[in-house]
């Protein structure tokens, strides 16, 4: 049985179905998300075209190169040890705007990335410091 779930994790990482959330704690009426990353180690390089149209997309890298998180919904998202202080690039074309925070309460906001399908580069004084994310819809 562990040989089949095994097998089923693997598979699903390689999909990259992997980015929904891990954990749910709840402090007010939207959960507050933790992540589990899917590595580009285990899946392969990104690019800023593995974004699919209506997701907010977010690399390690800049580019769009390094690890991949697709934010899985619209809410309030805290970073996981493998994204937290680590993103270097965006691609927003979801149906509202991605907030950069730079810390896990959402508040000291870092850039506002609107719906616009355009590749962004967060400047020097942006990269490696968005700690969570709020996807608006």
């Amino acid at each position: 049985m562990r040989r089949i779930t095994a097998i089923i994790s693997m598979s699903l990482i390689a999909l990259g179905a992997v980015a929904a959330p891990a954990a749910y704690a709840s402090t007010s009426s939207s959960p507050v998300r933790v992540l589990q990353p899917v590595l580009a180690s285990e899946v392969g390089p990104f690019a800023f075209s593995d974004c699919p149209a209506g997701s907010a997309c977010f690399w390690t890298s800049d580019n769009g190169g390094g690890s991949m998180w697709r934010a899985p919904s619209c809410g309030f998202f805290v970073l996981g040890s493998s994204y937290n202080n680590n993103i270097e690039s965006v691609r927003n074309r979801g149906g509202g705007s991605a907030i950069l925070w730079n810390n896990n309460n959402g508040t000291s906001r870092i850039r506002e990335i609107y719906n616009n399908s355009l590749n962004v580069e967060l400047t020097e004084a942006q990269d490696n410091k968005t700690s969570s994310i709020t996807i608006l819809c």
